[in-house]
């Protein structure tokens, strides 16, 4: 059966995957663009159980680049989450 994951890619792999839900879209938006927000983006993926759960267990052994390799894959589909606009653009003309 096939899951989409949300996650944290950062310049040493894939920080952080985790089933996608809707409170943890927030945290990860927080997590990933106000604490470093040149360094790490938010992803999604869509993937398949066997395959979530080998990339969790690499994280959980610390190989982020490993982890995102696989991701990049096996992953179905995949792409970046944008951070929400929390203050209005502002557009200069000259």
């Amino acid at each position: 059966m096939k899951h989409s994951y949300v996650g944290i890619i950062s310049r040493t792999g894939l920080e952080l995957f985790l089933p996608e839900n809707e409170h943890l879209l927030r945290f990860l938006e927080r997590r990933a663009y106000r604490n470093r927000p040149t360094n790490s983006i938010c992803i999604w993926a869509v993937v398949t159980d066997s395959v979530g759960y080998i990339i969790r267990d690499l994280l959980e052994s610390g190989l982020t680049a490993e982890a995102f390799t696989l991701l990049q894959t096996m992953a179905d589909d995949w792409g970046t989450i944008c951070p929400q606009q929390t203050e209005p653009v502002t557009i200069c003309y000259s």
